[in-house]
């Protein structure tokens, strides 16, 4: 199913604060009495044309699309830290360095919910930025 592919509503919401794409896609498509997840092969703009009062869309990637913004590795000052994943009963994402020594690290329970986080973590800390083609700027 789905659900197991992306994220909370919650954390879609942050990606989208940050600038994640807002392209065709999975969504959730929130209105006041039900939030439901839906599937946008146009774009949003033609999608809401059709709308009276239209919902809030709000893009939930999945764990692929994400993939695409997931960099390797991350270069700070002179130290370069690799991307790694680690799995037990909770999904482990980090940057390591050579000797191990972590940059940044999230720990959730699905992996969709873990690459979102540290998608955020790198927006909020300026190493990456998003754009509509799906690379990084």
């Amino acid at each position: 199913m789905i659900r197991s592919e992306i994220p909370s509503l919650e954390l879609c919401k942050l990606l989208k604060a940050y600038g994640y794409p807002q392209s065709a896609g999975w969504f959730y498509e929130v209105r006041k009495e039900k939030t439901e997840i839906v599937l946008i092969i146009s774009s949003v703009k033609e999608i809401e044309k059709h709308y009276y009062h239209p919902p809030e869309f709000i893009k939930a990637p999945t764990i692929g699309e994400m993939r695409r913004f997931l960099p390797s590795k991350i270069q700070i000052n002179s130290e370069e830290y690799c991307l790694a994943y680690f799995l037990t009963n909770k999904v482990k994402i980090m940057y390591l360095n050579e000797r191990n020594e972590q940059l940044f690290s999230v720990e959730e329970l699905s992996e969709a919910n873990a690459r979102a986080m540290m998608l955020i973590l790198l927006a909020k800390e300026k190493i990456i930025t998003f754009n509509e083609g799906g690379k990084l700027c």
